[in-house]
């Protein structure tokens, strides 16, 4: 199992860690799988903007 190590100047962006459906993946996904996609971007979004790499604004996808 590999492992990345990022220096702490590393930029990082939501754009980075986001993972996007196109709209027919989309509707593939039941509500559970939905929610817990929602769930997990905005936790992201957060730490992001926690660390200062990232403004709410920029976590809209």
């Amino acid at each position: 199992m590999a492992t990345l190590v990022l220096s702490s100047r590393a930029l990082v962006s939501f754009e980075d860690v986001v993972v996007t459906f196109t709209g027919e993946e989309w509707r593939h996904l039941n509500l559970a799988q939905r929610t817990l996609y929602q769930e997990v971007m905005l936790e992201i979004c957060g730490l992001l903007v926690s660390l200062g790499k990232a403004s709410l604004s920029s976590c809209r996808a």
